[in-house]
């Protein structure tokens, strides 16, 4: 139904003389009162709800405008300015219970029932759970001739590593052999062997070329033991850069905050 606004005008005093047109404007204005015609609802500016449960409450909170309210049956309510169901996230870096109370929540877990009136406005968005966010897209750098791709809710990455033979590129492994003439040679494990005659040995206890014993008796001095390395059950390396916890929190079901 349309609805009319009836302008009231105002008395200027008697002796009153403008200066310019736009003062002369401004008072016209300033004494001039307007009424809503119809079923438009009185309106009530207050930090406390209307005792008229036809009016439009105004609620201020020390002095500040914080809200349109309508009473509809069992309360006074405005909606949420964030609409449920969408694609926006928050960060909330305290504890899911005081999440439950953000935003005049009740406090209560989300689990446990919501309603358009009552329960919290906001819940933990468990498929972020344990995710650093990142920008979806394609990483401009191949690795292994491979760009790598992100899309919206794809999860990649894992915390820890496990080191094994399919992390490392091939390679050999060598060791050092002394010739009397003094010539040192570098073996490749797995491409040559060490000769079987007098005149060759493997650094041992004693440089004695006429010593054939040190070709059966020598020590092979290796390396610490690396147990990330051939074993069945190695352990995990740490993949993870440093973070920090946070909440990362969707909307619930609710759509009213009471006032």
């Amino acid at each position: 139904m349309s609805q009319q606004v009836i302008l009231t005008p105002g008395n200027l005093p008697a002796n009153y003389c403008w200066t310019t047109a736009q003062e002369y404007y401004n008072r016209i204005i300033q004494i001039t009162s307007a009424v809503v015609s119809g079923n438009a609802p009185n309106m009530v500016v207050s930090p406390t709800v209307p005792q008229d449960l036809s009016a439009l409450w105004v609620k201020t909170v020390g002095g500040y405008f914080e809200g349109l309210y309508l009473y509809q049956g069992t309360g006074w309510y405005r909606p949420h300015p964030k609409l449920p169901g969408t694609g926006e996230r928050i960060i909330w870096a305290e504890s899911a219970q005081a999440l439950w109370f953000h935003e005049g929540g009740n406090g209560t877990d989300p689990a446990s029932g919501v309603t358009p009136t009552t329960g919290s406005f906001w819940q933990e968005d468990t498929a972020m759970s344990f995710r650093i966010p990142m920008g979806i897209g394609t990483n401009p750098i191949s690795y292994n001739s491979v760009q790598t791709t992100l899309g919206v809710g794809q999860p990649r990455g894992v915390e820890k590593i496990i080191w094994d033979a399919t992390n490392l590129p091939a390679h050999n492994h060598g060791f050092g052999r002394t010739e009397p003439n003094g010539h040192d040679a570098f073996l490749l494990l797995g491409n040559a062997t060490v000769p079987s005659t007098p005149s060759y040995w493997l650094d041992g206890n004693d440089n004695n070329s006429t010593d054939a014993g040190q070709q059966t008796a020598c020590n092979l001095v290796t390396g610490p033991a690396t147990p990330e390395l051939n074993q069945s059950n190695p352990p995990a390396l740490q993949n993870l850069p440093p973070v920090i916890g946070v909440i990362f929190a969707k909307r619930t079901s609710r759509q009213f905050i009471q006032g």
